[in-house]
This record gives C-alpha cells, sequence and structure tokens, in this order.
C-alpha cells in the first residue's frame, strides 16, 4: 500500500516537473550544442571555439586546463590555442563537468538530499564510464561519459520541483519493497527515468546518448548499435555506487541486469580495476577522499 498523502505531498504531474525543470536550467543545452558541432562532417574549430565564448566558466576553465602541468604546462593565451591542445573530446567532458557542477549542486530544502554527494556519485559514474568504455575498446568514450554523468537527470528534476513529496516516494519504496522508480510509476504515473528521457530530448542531445538513458532498465532492448554505452553506463553505475556509503537516502533506483551485463564482457575484475582508476582520478578531480567498497556482482 503506497504512503498516505495529504494535501501538502499530492503528487505533482508530469507536466509540471517537466516543465519546471526546463524553466529552471537550459544550462545543458550547451553540451547538446557542442555535440551537435562535433558530429557534423562540416564542423569547424570556430565553431566549438563561439560556443565555449557563450560561457564564461567554460571559456576560463578551458584556458586553465590547457594550461595545467597536465598538458605540458606551456603558456597558451587563446581559445583556439587551448582547445588544439586539449581536443575537441576533453572540452565536451570539460563542459559537461562544468554544467553538472552548476545544476547538480543548487540547493534543495530537503534533509535527506546531498546535492555535493549526488554530485560526487554522478562524477563517480561518469569517469567509470569512460574507462569501461576504453577497458573494452568500445566507440565514444566520451560520450558514454556524459550520459553516465547525466543519467539522472529526471531524479534530480523531480528532487527539484517536488521537495517535500520525496518522503512520500522513500516511503512507499520502502514499505512496498519495491524500487525507487517503481514506487514513482505506483504514485506519480511515470517514472524519473522517463521524465530525464524527455528532458535529454528537449534539450537536443545525440540519440546515443537517449537510447542510454531510456533503455537502462531493459538495456536488452535497445538496438544493437547503443548497447555499447549502456554496458557502460550501468557497469559504472555499480562501480560508482560501491564507493563510499551512498549519503543521498533515496534507495536503489532499479535493478540492473546483472547477467545482460556479464554477456557484454563485464567481470567482477574488471569492475575491480575501474573503481580504482575511478578513485584515483575522482580524488584528485573533486579534491575529496574516496574509499572502495565492495561491488556485488557475483550473484
Amino acid at each position: 500500500m503506497p504512503a498516505q498523502l495529504n494535501d501538502s505531498t499530492l503528487p505533482p504531474s508530469f507536466e509540471t516537473v517537466f516543465n519546471q525543470a526546463l524553466k529552471y536550467s537550459s544550462a545543458p543545452v550547451l553540451i547538446a550544442q557542442l555535440f551537435s558541432v562535433l558530429n557534423k562532417p562540416d564542423g569547424t574549430m570556430g565553431e566549438i571555439v563561439d560556443l565555449i565564448r557563450t560561457d564564461a566558466t567554460l571559456a576560463v576553465e578551458t584556458l586553465r586546463l590547457a594550461n595545467s602541468p597536465l598538458y605540458g604546462g606551456l603558456q597558451v593565451e587563446t581559445l583556439e590555442d587551448a582547445l588544439f591542445r586539449l581536443g575537441t573530446r576533453e572540452i565536451v567532458k570539460l563542459a559537461s563537468h562544468l554544467v553538472a557542477s552548476t545544476w547538480m549542486t543548487i540547493k534543495i530544502p530537503m534533509d535527506e538530499w546531498d546535492s555535493r554527494g549526488f554530485l560526487r556519485q554522478c562524477v563517480c559514474r561518469a569517469v567509470a564510464a569512460e574507462f569501461i568504455c576504453r577497458k573494452l575498446n568500445s566507440s565514444a568514450p566520451e560520450l558514454a561519459y556524459t550520459a553516465a554523468l547525466l543519467q539522472d537527470a529526471g531524479r534530480l528534476a523531480l528532487v527539484t520541483a517536488t521537495p517535500g513529496f520525496i518522503p512520500v516516494i522513500a516511503a512507499t519504496a520502502r514499505l512496498e519493497k519495491i524500487y525507487w522508480a517503481d514506487a514513482e510509476a505506483t504514485l506519480l504515473g511515470f517514472d524519473c527515468i522517463t521524465l530525464g528521457t524527455a528532458l535529454l530530448k528537449a534539450w537536443q542531445f545525440p540519440e546515443g546518448l537517449l537510447m542510454a538513458i531510456e533503455f537502462m532498465r531493459e538495456p536488452g532492448k535497445a538496438p544493437e548499435s547503443f548497447q555499447p554505452i549502456l554496458t557502460a553506463i550501468l557497469a559504472a553505475r555499480l562501480v560508482a555506487d560501491s564507493i563510499n556509503p551512498h549519503v543521498i537516502n533515496t534507495g536503489n533506483l532499479f535493478a540492473i541486469d546483472l547477467a545482460w551485463l556479464k554477456q557484454n564482457q563485464v567481470t567482477q575484475r574488471l569492475l575491480e580495476d575501474t573503481m580504482v582508476d575511478t578513485i584515483s582520478r575522482v580524488s584528485e578531480q573533486l579534491n575529496t577522499k574516496l574509499q572502495p567498497g565492495v561491488i556485488e556482482f557475483q550473484r
């Protein structure tokens, strides 16, 4: 039986949450625009530079990263030179991270929600997805990075739009002993995966990224060409959710198809090696200390 509702916790409609998310932030559009230029046969570096210039923070961080010791430390002064040094794919990752940092750390009036913890978990997923793509020799690791980073966009939109309703979803999931997305569907008539897919479509993200989010619960039903990205983001979810205690009291979103992952070359050793690499990268990137956990895969 779902948790009891009162006048202050009436369920929001899909349209209400969707429109509020679009109204709150158009920032993810920048990432979609970068992907659009990269995927154009005649896309130019000048177009990418023009997009970077529309976001002051991204422009500053692009120059800072290009001048860091990681890239040799030789001074560059223009965005054109910085882009040449970093490469376009690195710019997409940088833009994705900056947009996520801005959007995911908004202040939400809910005791159970830790915005910085949520961001840290999403960054761990993104970094792990990129590592897994490379380890499995899959294409488009930068697309996997962005898909993993934004795979819970619908959950964030729901929390932002109706923080007062989140405890009702949590209570229903706990009392009914069901997954979080199932509790959402029971109470709302939709879940955050459907919401996230609709938002990314409205922001005009590439089809591969949309498919990666839409088919998270049933990856075997996705078109075959999109399954490598799904493999990466689902395996990355296992890795990231095993790093540090889960600071966001929202339970498991859905059941990951472990059998499907095993059919797609994911092994316990791959996950454990990825965890080590992810902790090293994210600890340095976010200047925080992360601890490895136990990955429950062999069951």
